[in-house]
C-alpha cells in the first residue's frame, strides 16, 4: 500500500473514471474564476446537461470536490465554492481486493435478511439514487473466530438494481458477501469497483443494534460506511457496518516511498 495525494486532481494518470474527469474540469473552472469563491456551482441537473453525464457521475464528482475541501453542500441552497487551493492530504492506495475489504475472511458470517426495498429519502440521499428505486438489501452478522457467542458486526449491504440477481450467490458463511459480490459482477458483467470511499465514525450502540450484537446499551461501537463505485462513477454497492468496539481491531501496515 502506497500513500498518494488524495487531493490531487491535476495528475489523474491514464483513463481516469468519468467522475474524476468531471471533478477536474470543475476544479479548472473554479481556479480560472468562472466559479469564484463563495459562488454556487450549477445545479446537478444543469451539470448533467452541460457535460452529458449521469446524475450518479455528477454527484460523485461533487463529492470528490467536497472531500478535498473545494466545495461545501448547503441544503437547500446548492453547492458553494469554498476554496480554489487546498493543501495535499494523504490517503492510502489499496492494491488488492484483500486491502479493499477489511475482515473479509475468518470467523463466521451469516446473511440474516434479504429483500428488494424501495429507497426512502434518507437512503436515497446517502447512496445518491431516486426515492422509490428498489435496491437489494442484505443484512449480515459476523462472528470473530475467537468469540462465537456474540456477533462482532452487523452490516447492511445495498446492491444496485442491475446486480440484484447476484445476491443469491452470496450465502456463504466464511467469506465476506462483499468479496463474493465483487468477484461475481466481475465474472458475469465485466464490472468492478474502481473507487471506494470509506467513512469511519464512533458511536454508542443502543436499541436494536445492542440486541443484535448482544451488548449493553451504551457500549462503544464503530460505524464503517463504504461506497463502491465503478469506472463511470456509478454506485454499485453501499456497505454500512456496525461493529462492537470491544471486539473490533484494525491493523494497517504502510509502506512509504522515500
Amino acid at each position: 500500500m502506497n500513500p498518494t495525494p488524495h487531493s490531487s486532481l491535476d495528475n489523474l494518470g491514464s483513463r481516469p473514471p468519468k467522475h474524476l474527469l468531471l471533478a477536474q474540469s470543475l476544479l479548472a473552472d473554479i481556479r480560472s474564476g468562472r466559479y469564484p469563491l463563495e459562488s454556487l456551482l450549477p445545479t446537478e441537473e444543469a451539470l448533467c446537461a452541460m457535460f452529458g453525464v449521469s446524475r450518479f457521475t455528477v454527484r460523485s464528482a461533487l463529492r470528490a470536490l467536497q472531500d478535498r475541501g473545494y466545495v461545501r453542500k448547503q441544503r437547500p441552497i446548492g453547492t458553494r465554492v469554498i476554496a480554489d487551493r487546498v493543501e495535499d492530504q494523504q490517503t492510502i492506495r489499496l492494491t488488492s481486493l484483500g486491502d479493499l475489504v477489511q475482515l473479509a475472511e475468518g470467523g463466521q458470517q451469516m446473511i440474516t435478511a434479504s429483500a428488494d426495498i424501495a429507497a426512502d429519502p434518507t437512503l436515497a440521499n446517502t447512496i445518491g439514487c431516486t426515492v422509490g428505486q428498489h435496491w437489494r438489501h442484505l443484512e449480515v452478522l459476523r462472528w470473530t473466530s475467537g468469540n462465537k457467542e456474540a456477533p462482532a458486526m452487523l452490516s447492511h449491504l445495498w446492491i444496485h438494481p442491475m446486480y440484484s440477481g447476484v445476491a443469491q450467490d452470496l450465502h456463504l458463511n466464511r467469506i465476506s458477501p462483499v468479496v463474493i459480490f465483487i468477484e461475481q459482477i466481475g465474472q458475469q458483467f465485466g464490472d468492478r469497483p474502481s473507487d471506494i470511499q470509506q467513512t469511519v465514525s464512533a458511536f454508542n450502540i443502543r436499541g436494536h443494534l445492542a440486541r443484535a450484537l448482544q451488548v449493553k446499551n451504551g457500549t462503544p461501537g464503530l460505524r464503517i460506511q463504504r461506497w463502491f463505485r465503478n469506472g463511470s462513477g456509478e454506485l454499485i454497492l453501499y456497505a454500512d457496518g456496525f461493529y462492537n468496539g470491544l471486539l473490533y481491531k484494525h491493523q494497517t501496515t504502510l509502506h512509504l516511498n522515500n
